[in-house]
């Protein structure tokens, strides 16, 4: 049997927020969006309700910002970040 070890978030994104810098995960990162509209800026990926997206540990992307209310789901395969990025203030944010 295999054990993992699985984050797991929901996030929800006021219009023009997001994520202000390119960084990677210490894991892999699943995303499905419930609602909304998510942009990648960096690649014009766009993640609208049913998407689903992948970022493989270690792949570096952002930065990021919802075009309009937005809920999605995130899970990760193990811890969230190597360290704190420098746009959280909370370190339960980070983990």
């Amino acid at each position: 049997m295999i054990q993992l070890e699985l984050n797991t978030a929901v996030r929800a994104d006021e219009r023009s927020a997001g994520i202000p810098q390119p960084h990677y995960h210490a894991s892999n990162q699943f995303m499905i969006c419930l609602s909304g509209k998510y942009e990648y800026t960096a690649t014009g990926v766009v993640l609208t309700a049913g998407s689903f997206y992948c970022n493989p540990k270690g792949n570096v992307h952002g930065p990021a910002v919802a075009h309009e209310e937005t809920v999605v789901i995130e899970v990760y395969d193990g811890p969230h970040y190597p360290e704190k990025p420098s746009w959280y203030t909370d370190e339960r944010d980070a983990r």
